[in-house]
């Protein structure tokens, strides 16, 4: 799986958008120290490449949770294992 995401979520904008739509209760989790955050997939079998602060259905609303970017990933306990399958395959001519 290839990709890459780049995001600046600290952004007044982000939190103003958040309080618009009803979600500023979920506002501090996008304040942070001005940094960019940097994504990719969980090459090489890391779970704990994650991307944080993913806004999902819960119970009682809207909530954040931290996700691995990978599709073949299986339960391990209360962590992540990643497996070996990837979308695209390289070739060599021999």
């Amino acid at each position: 799986m290839c990709g890459y995401i780049r995001r600046v979520t600290d952004s007044p904008e982000v939190q103003d958008m958040l309080d618009s739509i009803g979600m500023g209760h979920l506002a501090m989790s996008f304040s942070g120290d001005g940094s960019t955050e940097h994504y990719y997939p969980a090459f090489g079998g890391n779970p704990d490449r994650k991307i944080h602060s993913l806004i999902v259905p819960g119970e009682d609303g809207p909530k954040t949770v931290d996700a691995t970017w990978w599709f073949d990933c299986s339960a391990a306990g209360d962590t992540l294992k990643v497996g070996n399958r990837t979308t695209f395959k390289s070739y060599q001519k021999g």
